[in-house]
């Protein structure tokens, strides 16, 4: 298990509100914090508002994060964001 502290990022699609706060966080953290996002009915791609959004304030994309997975190194998280 890793050192680091863990945020899972938790919301309904996984490709709106998560993603963009997980980018936010991985831009203020960096590789400080291991960051994870979930969603309880996941769709398939990030939603096109949240991608223009990010660009508008300077992120180059949106990218998808690593799924929160029991087993994997920040398992279990130790904080929750729900959105």
């Amino acid at each position: 298990m890793s050192d680091k502290p863990s945020v899972l990022f938790v919301c309904v699609h996984n490709v709106g509100r998560s993603q963009m706060a997980a980018g936010w966080l991985r831009h203020l953290a960096g590789d400080r914090v291991e960051i994870r996002s979930a969603g309880s009915e996941p769709a398939e791609t990030i939603n096109p508002v949240a991608i223009q959004a990010m660009r508008e304030v300077g992120f180059p994309h949106c990218g998808r994060c690593a799924p929160a997975t029991p087993g994997t190194g920040c398992w279990p998280p130790t904080r929750y964001a729900t959105g």
